[in-house]
């Protein structure tokens, strides 16, 4: 089962995969701030209204984002989405084949090193893909084991 297209503009895509109760992005380009500003308060809309947990980030051809749009995500749109029930990231690297020194994103980690929140880097998103299901399938294991008392 593919993913439903929630939004798709040049430079992004916004999709819900039920399969793995995941929204998401994938970028193709770098966009302009305010491009790269309302994709994600429209990723947010999104994550909220299908309640999902899982959030898959392809930057593999994002390109590096400004310090000023870095820090808006850090400080407007990732401290909401883990208030509405985010927990856990899977994002998907740039090749290195431009602009080695900034990592797009590179204070994801920092920001989101907090109990009950997860985020792993991948080469591919069949590998993140692969990692969110794996997740949910642990998660549901320990929902549904026993309680010993």
């Amino acid at each position: 089962m593919q993913p439903d297209v929630l939004l798709l503009e040049p430079f992004s895509k916004i999709f819900y995969d039920a399969t793995l109760n995941s929204t998401g992005v994938v970028w193709n380009g770098l966009p302009s701030s305010e491009q790269f500003r309302n994709t994600y308060l429209k990723g947010l809309e999104f994550m909220k209204a299908y309640n999902t947990p899982n959030w898959i980030t392809d930057m593999s051809k994002l390109g590096p984002v400004t310090e000023a749009d870095e820090q808006w995500l850090m400080t407007d749109i990732i401290p909401d989405a883990m208030i509405s029930g985010l927990v856990r990231i899977a994002a998907v690297r740039h090749n290195g084949v431009f602009h080695p020194e900034r990592e797009p994103l590179q204070q994801l980690d920092m920001i989101l090193d907090r109990p009950g929140m997860t985020l792993k880097y991948f080469n591919t998103y069949s590998e993140a893909r692969d990692w969110i299901r794996e997740e949910n399938e642990k998660a549901a294991d320990r929902k549904n084991a026993p309680v010993h008392g």
